[in-house]
């Protein structure tokens, strides 16, 4: 049977990841025991998880979306029906497959953009001071990352986000990293990063010859995330009961690729216009439902709502008992919505101890880490713990959670007073662990199902169809001025190491490439740029014309060389 699609999405090179169906996310570059002042305080959190900070961000912020909510619920939909159906020998297995093929051949054709937005926030996107948006993810970045001067603060933005963005756009951490995304497969085989980047590249390149507001890359980033993610119309289809089996995959598959050509058509001052009146500046702790409906047949979008609103009602136990194993995953799913808004940024293994009622102690290694108040008929005990940090980007407020025996014994919020939210936490979140390990089971337990059914043979088609189908949308996409009868040459020239044997695998080309990419994000001016080229021993002049030779030659446009500014496209 063919592999089974994650639905975890990792930051290129890293350990980071995000799961799409619970949008939990961990973070690397995270030393809780190292970082444990840091965490508490807004404005201090290490630099070292900053990269896996921001993609990962932009995962959770994506995922947190009519498009990413009508995901999950087909994938817990399935696990529900599947277990259902294994112990109770409710429903048709049938069904189970048929909620698994939506959700997997939109995860196989959506990954790819996923992390081309993600990679596109890391690499190019630099909030402006007239910017009249700013994403979440980067919001976040400015105050957990920043200490803002009281101008700064009244203003809303300010220098300090730019220096931040500054200092490691420039590092030699991050140019590797941009470097290596460059040399990535181009299969979507792997994570489709590469083939995306360029792919958003090449929308934004796009939109801003459209539309000149788009040189501001952080309202871009906005309206390309809204674009596909808020899109009701894409709903109706994965939820549309008109389908089925191979004719599901295909409809979705269409839609997709029909919502490139709607981008290509969209009005976009009319759209920016009215995306402005509706999605305000974010601030920390709102929560907008005021969603732009952009290019979206407005039908279908209605349609679109009223079927996620029902899939959500699916959940609801009208006479509050769960007696049935039906009745108590419902109630698990329910719970797994309600905390897809939470962002875990560490977590450690630690030892717990309840001295007394009330009291928490923790320590790792019979070192002290803390103490404080533990929750309300925490029994008194001790053994071994965990202790997590979350953010909640939507919510606006932190929480460190303390669990001793895959149960909570303490919680501490900060940045809110809200009741539901500590009703939230008290009655939903488990502790990171156990939600780790309650999904793989049931991942497993759904593979074991579907897999010694007459049904694999239907989910076995359409994971092939997934496999290939994305690698033929993008690549013409992210590929745009290669002729068409060339591209299958391109591709399997690219399939292993990406621009680099288009760049006659010299690295050092790659590592300019990346350099100037990262430096015309800030907006730095060509002399300094050329500066920076000679610095790494590279001649500034000579590295452009070679970069322009060998773009030209493949026709793949890598940098536009006006008289005093440089500009990446890839």
């Amino acid at each position: 049977m063919s592999k089974r699609p994650s639905d975890i999405h990792c930051s290129q090179g890293d350990r980071a990841w995000t799961d799409l169906v619970t949008n939990l996310t961990l973070l690397s570059g995270v030393e809780v025991e190292k970082h444990l002042g840091n965490l508490f305080q807004i404005g201090k959190f290490p630099q070292s998880c900053l990269p896996s900070f921001l993609h990962e961000g932009v995962h959770h912020w994506c995922f947190q979306s009519p498009v990413g909510s009508t995901l999950a619920l087909l994938q817990l939909r399935a696990r529900r029906r599947a277990i259902s159906w294994a112990l109770e020998s409710e429903g048709d297995l049938f069904d189970v497959v048929e909620d698994l093929i939506r959700y997997e051949t939109a995860l196989a054709l959506m990954r790819p953009l996923a992390e081309g937005l993600a990679l596109f926030a890391e690499f190019d996107v630099t909030p402006r001071r007239d910017s009249s948006l700013i994403s979440l993810p980067m919001l976040w970045m400015y105050f957990c990352f920043t200490t803002q001067s009281k101008d700064e603060l009244r203003n809303e933005s300010g220098f300090s986000l730019y220096k931040l963005l500054h200092d490691v756009r420039l590092s030699q951490h991050y140019c590797q990293r941009k470097s290596n995304v460059l040399i990535q497969p181009v299969s979507c085989e792997h994570g489709g990063y590469l083939l995306g980047y360029m792919t958003v590249k090449n929308l934004w390149a796009y939109a801003t010859s459209q539309c000149a507001r788009f040189t501001d890359i952080e309202l871009f980033l906005i309206y390309l995330r809204s674009f596909f993610y808020d899109d009701f119309g894409f709903v109706a289809t994965l939820l549309s009961p008109q389908t089925a089996e191979i004719d599901s995959a295909n409809a979705i598959a269409s839609y997709f690729q029909e919502r490139f050509m709607a981008f290509a058509q969209a009005d976009f001052e009319a759209d920016i216009s009215m995306f402005e009146s509706k999605v305000s500046k974010y601030k920390l702790g709102h929560r907008s439902d005021k969603l732009p409906r952009l290019n979206t047949d407005l039908g279908l979008y209605k349609l679109g709502q009223e079927r996620l609103k029902q899939s959500v009602a699916e959940l609801k136990n009208k006479k509050g008992k769960y007696k049935s194993i039906g009745d108590r995953l419902r109630l698990s799913d329910s719970w797994t919505l309600a905390q897809r808004d939470i962002m875990c940024i560490g977590s450690l293994d630690v030892s717990v101890r309840l001295p007394r009622q009330g009291w928490v102690v923790v320590s790792r290694n019979e070192q002290h880490i803390l103490s404080g108040p533990a929750l309300e008929g925490a029994p008194v005990g001790e053994g071994d713990g965990s202790l997590d940090f979350y953010i909640s980007p939507a919510g606006g407020y932190r929480a460190v959670i303390v669990s001793l025996d895959q149960r909570i014994v303490s919680l501490q919020l900060l940045g809110t007073e809200d009741r539901a939210v500590q009703k939230q936490f008290k009655d939903y979140i488990t502790n990171r662990a156990k939600v780790d390990a309650t999904n793989e089971e049931s991942r497993q337990l759904l593979e074991a199902i579907t897999s010694n059914h007459v049904s694999s043979i239907l989910l076995n088609h359409v994971r092939e169809f997934n496999q290939e189908a994305p690698d033929q949308i993008y690549l013409q996409k992210a590929l745009l001025h290669v002729p068409p009868q060339q591209l299958t040459r391109y591709f399997d020239m690219m399939k292993e190491d990406g621009l680099l044997p288009i760049l006659n695998n010299e690295t050092s080309l790659v590592k300019a490439l990346a350099m100037i990419g990262l430096s015309t994000s800030l907006g730095l001016p060509r002399d300094h740029i050329l500066n920076m080229l000679s610095m790494n021993g590279m001649d500034g002049q000579s590295t452009i014309s070679e970069l322009h030779r060998f773009g030209d030659k493949h026709n793949i446009p890598l940098i536009l060389d006006e008289v005093e500014v440089l500009i990446c496209l890839v």
